[in-house]
């Protein structure tokens, strides 16, 4: 058996050591887990900001179409304009000889107040 003095301390100390090794291992473990936490919270961060970023894209390219589909109606008026032509609004509103006042007046024919 292992009874003498030496033997008996080399248990003791072998046993000290393993609790520091299983703490380190535990440590190890929960560091593992921790940064494998941030790992999925970015990568989700990271998917909404492309989602984000894809929607904002989206968002510009009908923008841009609006600002050029006005672009070539503001052509179009300003050619019938410059013939002469009475200009029918394209949707509602004033026509283009009744100017920018009537645009912005009312729908109705009742006086401005004031």
């Amino acid at each position: 058996g292992d009874s003498s003095p030496g033997g008996r301390r080399r248990s003791v100390s072998a046993a000290a050591c393993e609790p520091a090794a299983e703490r380190a291992t535990s440590l190890e473990s929960i560091e593992r887990e921790v940064r494998a936490k941030v790992r999925a919270e970015l990568a989700l961060e990271r998917a909404a900001a492309e989602q984000r970023r894809r929607g904002l894209e989206q968002e510009l390219a009908a923008a841009t179409e609006r600002h050029r589909q006005t672009e070539d109606e503001l052509e179009r008026l300003s050619a019938a304009r410059t013939a002469g032509a009475e200009v029918p609004p394209s949707h509602g509103g004033a026509s283009v000889r009744d100017g920018p006042a009537a645009a912005a007046a009312p729908a109705d024919d009742a006086p401005a107040a004031g």
